[in-house]
């Protein structure tokens, strides 16, 4: 669990998650000392991410399904579908809905096309390279 805070004025923490549940989980755990970390949140993903994504995973899976099911998608098409599957639901209200890729943190980005990428292999039969096994 990884309760979060905002730092308001003169470094008063104000919680932004779930107090109640935090401090359950707290009670849960067995005596003796806990580490506290205070750091700023992971920041969004970077450019070199960005253009792993589109350039990757996303052209390999759209050339993949144009080619195999006689198909025209542009890489937009392929971008929607590939969140609907993969990407990160969260609450708005009372809503459900696709939490935007543009504010995926690091690793939110790294989960998700890991999850594209496995999805690529097991149903498309396409083998997509990482990003360390590629140049961009």
């Amino acid at each position: 669990m990884t309760p979060k805070w905002i730092v308001r004025k003169k470094g008063r923490l104000q919680w932004e998650s779930l107090p109640e549940k935090f401090y359950q989980y707290v009670l849960s755990l067995p005596d003796g000392f806990l580490e506290l970390v205070i750091r700023k949140p992971e920041s969004l993903r970077s450019l070199k991410m960005n253009a792993y994504y589109w350039g990757v995973p996303i052209t390999l899976v759209k050339d993949k399904i144009n080619e195999a099911y006689g198909k025209n998608y542009d890489i937009e098409q392929i971008h929607e579908l590939m969140k609907e599957l993969h990407g990160i639901k969260e609450m708005i209200g009372k809503t459900m809905t696709r939490k935007s890729t543009a504010k995926y943190s690091v690793q939110e980005f790294k989960d998700y096309w890991d999850r594209i990428i496995q999805w690529a292999a097991e149903v498309l039969e396409l083998q997509i390279p990482y990003p360390n096994e590629v140049d961009i």
